[in-house]
């Protein structure tokens, strides 16, 4: 019964993946890169209070990757790059159905 609903939840996000997705390229520690396809979301969170203590909010953007288009599992210190940008992966959170939502900072890269 449970392959039955996880086949179903996979039809459904291949169907999200088709209408939001965008190329993801993951780069892994030694420079192996694999793109598929992720859904990108600049979320934004109340992150901390001001002196005042007025709640400051702060972009914590984050892409939902399916896991099993990747050879090996992200771990924070990847890199992704997304809309030509480069960016660290900071967190990752499996939902238990197969994808990962990946939050990330912007990456700095030397000149």
């Amino acid at each position: 019964m449970a392959a039955f609903f996880n086949g179903i939840f996979q039809s459904a996000s291949g169907v999200l993946m088709e209408t939001f997705g965008e190329p993801v390229t993951v780069v892994r520690d030694d420079g192996h890169p694999v793109t598929v396809t992720g859904v990108f979301d600049p979320v934004h969170e109340y992150t901390k209070l001001d002196a005042a203590g007025v709640p400051v909010s702060s972009v914590r953007p984050q892409v939902d990757i399916p896991s099993w288009k990747i050879p090996w599992e992200i771990e924070q210190g990847d890199r992704i790059e997304i809309r030509g940008i480069c960016y660290t992966v900071s967190d990752i959170l499996p939902d238990g159905s197969g994808y990962n939502t990946v939050s990330y900072t912007h990456l700095t890269l030397p000149t």
